[in-house]
């Protein structure tokens, strides 16, 4: 595990993400969103996630002296077990079952959707999603001033881990407490809600020097997800059925669907059988049909709702259709097709919590409340529901409405890109869903002991999990020449690294663990305006004077030009601007370390740096001795 990593993308970038949470904790801590990285912006660790919550863990490994891509391949395997381990105890404390347990932490640690997250650890570490549910399960069920403690405790270390897993946690997190509340007859119980808020607000207090930089640069430089943006990576129903190709069994399904390669959902064949097993109706005996005849005043509110769902239904087909348009003097500008299905859906919640339609109730179940409150459906049942359905519905992204409300609503989500990654959401569903199936399967349609059930289980899931052997590269964990000369070099700015492009960049950000100096170009969920003018200016084409300009403006205290990255078509041209960049004195060839990399200064900004060597041949046309080419 020294170095392997799955491509020397994101990786790379977490790698020094994790580094860079341990080193300014004990160097600089009030400066933890002031990182090294697209110099000089500020709050920089907030363009993208921050995992300090992950980093923490990996703390001791830091201080045994490991190096961070060694680092992050532990915390790699180590996110698959600890997200299984979340969800065994969410489904062990909900059900009371080792078994289903077993189940349930077999399919969220190891189901084939995990595998498509092995080059993105911030998302791959999931344990805390089942961690919080099962803290909210046993506070509603003892609602106690240790249980309170545990319930902060996760909602801080979900947020702290990764904000995406929290921003997505809260919709479905607000739906169980109103499930467990109305079961548990905690409504009036104000002892319980004085806990429960204060947990959650102790909890949000303590994240806020977490989440208020990501505030912060959303306006200072203006970061949010444009609807475009969104919609492209917005998965439709079809990629259920897509899936990871490191899977051995159904490796190529989904490849026909169009892009059926960028959202991978399907969580095997398995979990959906045993899901469908828990949800499909039991037969239940029952001597009594009975319908109760509803009071004046509540048949008065049902024919209100009645009326106001059908109002809505209509006023939604118009907002689909006129969606957003000038259309009505622009009402449907106000009234988006999102609004208008919102208040739909809850016109429709309402209705059915004071009375199901005559054909659907029974003398044990005449409205929602009702079947929340019945012992016919567990905790289990309706939590693993719950969140199999809302993560279902996140996972479409911009074509569900639910994403859209919230994304128009509530700004944390407009800076989230892929609304896919919402799926895990339901994936801890479907895990409950599946070990509840089980469950089911081995009471009453088996005649064999219940343990041999689950063992059967769990094997037949873990052969079609099967994705061994695992592909891995071994990553650069060791820093080279150049790096090794930055680290001991001071400076007034920050170092330029060409050639610059997502192809190379995680790469140099890795590099900037070892250097320790600011970096100007770089990978992130946003790119600030100078890292893209970098890479537009050098990139295509001649490399002009408005290169250097803005380089001396930036400023930047160095370049680094990694020679053996330039593609052959290109050399050409970044050996004219080095050229003329040196005679005309604005860059100061310093030397070159391993043979490849060479180093320059921006004299504006570094005046009194003085060259090692003789500029290279290739740029200043005159040949080099050998001597003069070693590395310094």
């Amino acid at each position: 595990m020294r170095d392997a990593v799955v491509d020397p993308g994101d990786p790379y970038m977490v790698s020094w993400v994790l580094w860079w949470d341990y080193h300014q904790t004990f160097s600089d801590p009030l400066n933890l969103f002031h990182s090294n990285l697209f110099y000089p912006y500020r709050y920089t660790l907030a363009f993208g996630e921050h995992s300090y919550g992950i980093a923490l863990l990996c703390f001791p490994l830091f201080m045994l002296g490991l190096r961070p891509l060694t680092v992050h391949a532990v915390a790699m395997f180590f996110a698959f077990a600890a997200t299984g381990y979340g969800a065994f105890r969410l489904a062990r404390t909900l059900t009371g079952s080792y078994g289903v347990a077993w189940v349930a932490g077999i399919i969220f640690g190891f189901g084939p959707f995990r595998f498509h997250y092995m080059s993105h650890l911030l998302y791959l570490f999931a344990a805390w999603i089942p961690l919080l549910f099962e803290a909210l399960v046993l506070f509603a069920r003892k609602p106690n001033g240790r249980r309170a403690i545990w319930l902060g405790v996760a909602f801080f270390m979900t947020g702290l881990s990764t904000v995406s897993w929290l921003i997505f946690s809260l919709l479905p997190f607000a739906l169980c407490t109103i499930v467990l509340a109305t079961r548990y007859k905690l409504w009036r119980n104000i002892a319980f809600w004085l806990k429960y808020g204060s947990a959650l607000a102790i909890g949000g207090l303590a994240l806020t020097p977490f989440t208020v930089p990501y505030l912060f640069v959303s306006r200072l430089y203006g970061f949010k997800r444009s609807v475009d943006e969104v919609k492209g990576f917005s998965a439709v129903p079809s990629h259920w059925l897509s899936v990871e190709d490191r899977n051995k069994l159904w490796s190529g399904l989904g490849r026909g669907l169009s892009d059926g390669g960028r959202f991978k959902l399907f969580p095997g064949l398995l979990p959906l059988l045993l899901s469908l097993a828990a949800i499909i109706p039991q037969r239940v005996r029952s001597n009594t049909t009975t319908v109760h005849p509803h009071s004046a005043e509540k048949t008065k509110w049902i024919r209100r709702l009645d009326i106001a769902i059908l109002v809505t239904l209509i006023l939604s087909g118009m907002a689909i259709g006129f969606d957003r348009t000038d259309l009505w003097h622009g009402v449907f500008k106000t009234i988006t097709s999102e609004r208008a299905l919102t208040l739909l859906a809850l016109a429709i919640v309402a209705r059915l919590c004071l009375a199901y339609p005559g054909w659907w109730r029974t003398g044990e179940n005449q409205n929602l409340v009702q079947t929340i409150k019945s012992e016919r459906y567990s905790d289990a049942f309706l939590i693993g529901l719950i969140l199999f359905v809302v993560g279902f519905c996140y996972s479409l992204g911009w074509n569900f409405f639910l994403y859209r409300i919230q994304y128009d609503l509530f700004f944390p989500f407009r800076s989230m890109r892929v609304p896919p990654r919402g799926a895990m959401i339901a994936y801890v569903g479907l895990s409950i869903l599946a070990g509840l199936g089980c469950q089911r399967l081995a009471h009453e349609r088996w005649s064999v002991r219940r343990r041999a059930v689950y063992l059967v289980v769990c094997t037949l899931l873990l052969l079609e999990f099967n994705a061994a052997p695992l592909h891995f590269i071994r990553g650069a964990v060791f820093p080279d020449g150049v790096t090794q000369r930055l680290k001991d070099t001071s400076m007034r700015a920050g170092i330029v690294v060409l050639p610059a492009g997502p192809d190379f960049n995680n790469e140099y950000i890795l590099r900037a663990a070892d250097h320790r100096k600011p970096l100007i170009v770089g990978t992130a969920s946003f790119v600030p305006p100078y890292a893209e003018q970098i890479e537009a200016l050098t990139n295509k084409g001649p490399i002009t004077n408005e290169f250097l300009d803005l380089i001396e403006r930036i400023p930047a205290s160095y370049v680094v030009v990694h020679n053996a990255l330039i593609a052959p078509d290109r050399t050409d041209d970044y050996n004219a601007m080095l050229k003329r960049a040196t005679l005309s004195g604005r860059l100061t060839f310093i030397n070159r370390f391993d043979g490849k990399d060479d180093l320059y200064a921006v004299t504006s900004t570094e005046p009194g740096v003085q060259s090692e060597a003789p500029v290279p041949d290739e740029i200043s046309g005159n040949p080099l001795t050998l001597s003069q080419s070693k590395t310094h």
